[in-house]
């Protein structure tokens, strides 16, 4: 299995609803790499109920492979221990899909969300429409909230999208590979 990430790139012009918690721009308070989040150091914020904030992306480029999944990783935290919270977001082929948080505290802690298929269709992903060439592209991700109540404010400090993939057959398999390098050297 393989993996690639992408990170924020730019606000997306329709769901841009939260606000930068440090003065940046909100793509780049949350756009830390993988495994090392900074949580204080950089974040946005909402306190206010069902807003949400996508992303741009630079788009996938995976060579001939069968789509496993897609997912949005999310490190965030709320304010208050009410049962409000943060959701992952995808925007595919213009339509905006959902997965809640799960066990959301006042800690940070990253939680991935995944789409075994896309949700636009409901069938397997196609490779296509991961690089958003496809007719039922992936276009944005991010995260949305829910249930917040006055005064009750979630920070994220980091958010990315990964696609696990298997790639097409093609070159040599490590076994077939040696005996050539041995026959090569005599």
């Amino acid at each position: 299995m393989a993996t690639q990430e992408r990170y924020p790139t730019g606000n997306s012009a329709v769901s841009n609803a939260w606000t930068a918690g440090t003065g940046g721009n909100k793509w780049d308070e949350v756009d830390d790499p993988a495994g090392v989040p900074d949580d204080e150091t950089t974040y946005m914020f909402n306190a206010n109920a069902n807003q949400s904030q996508l992303f741009t992306f630079t788009p996938f480029a995976i060579s001939p492979s069968a789509i496993a999944s897609v997912s949005v990783v999310v490190r965030s935290r709320k304010e208050t221990s009410t049962s409000y919270n943060t959701r992952a977001r995808l925007l595919v082929n213009g339509t905006a899909y959902i997965i809640n948080l799960s066990g959301e505290t006042t800690s940070y802690a990253t939680q991935t969300l995944t789409w075994t298929t896309n949700p636009n269709t409901g069938i397997a992903w196609t490779e296509a429409d991961v690089e958003g060439t496809g007719a039922n592209p992936l276009q944005e991700f991010g995260v949305s909230s829910i249930g917040q109540g006055a005064g009750e404010t979630i920070r994220v400090t980091q958010c990315y999208i990964v696609v696990d993939y298997t790639a097409a057959g093609g070159g040599l398999s490590m076994a077939v590979a040696m005996h050539h390098y041995k026959m090569m050297r005599g």
